[in-house]
């Protein structure tokens, strides 16, 4: 199957953000989730990145890291429990959603993270091979094996 190429621009965002994370002890994996890894995304289209971190707290408190991807119109806290996004408009043009969550996010999965990995994912950065371990589930099933519910006997993360 041959994806979809991204815009240059968003492709080359997408490039620094990988490069800063991999030059960072405590940022773990970096995925493209949403339409953008669909390859469905509209001109409009946001991008919407997950970043795994072993501190999601310290990069929503102190934002000077937003400013290496370009120049900062507005950001946006938005808080959906397990994950705390900040969302982006950057003068260029991009409006990016940079999820923020532990590692457990994905090593233990909840419906949302189902949902959000498995409507599209193109990982830019894991080298523990974290989101390999629930990539593809595409099924939640309430009350499952992961406790609370997980994708049963077919999730990575929680399966047999």
């Amino acid at each position: 199957m041959m994806r979809a190429t991204l815009p240059i621009v968003v492709d080359g965002f997408l490039d620094r953000v990988a490069r800063w994370a991999g030059e960072r002890g405590d940022v773990r994996a970096v995925a493209l989730v949403g339409s953008h890894a669909r390859g469905t995304a509209r001109p409009d289209s946001d991008v919407d990145l997950m970043l795994l971190t072993e501190r999601p707290r310290a990069l929503v408190e102190d934002t000077a890291w937003l400013t290496g991807f370009g120049r900062v119109l507005r950001v946006v806290a938005e808080d959906w429990g397990r994950v705390t996004s900040l969302r982006v408009w950057y003068a260029e043009g991009l409006e990016v959603e940079f999820g923020l969550a532990t590692v457990e996010w994905a090593t233990r999965p909840d419906e949302g993270t189902h949902r959000v990995l498995g409507d599209g994912m193109r990982v830019l950065l894991d080298p523990d091979g974290i989101f390999a371990r629930v990539a593809g589930v595409r099924r939640w099933w309430p009350g499952g094996r992961g406790g609370g519910g997980c994708a049963g006997p077919t999730c990575p993360a929680c399966g047999p």
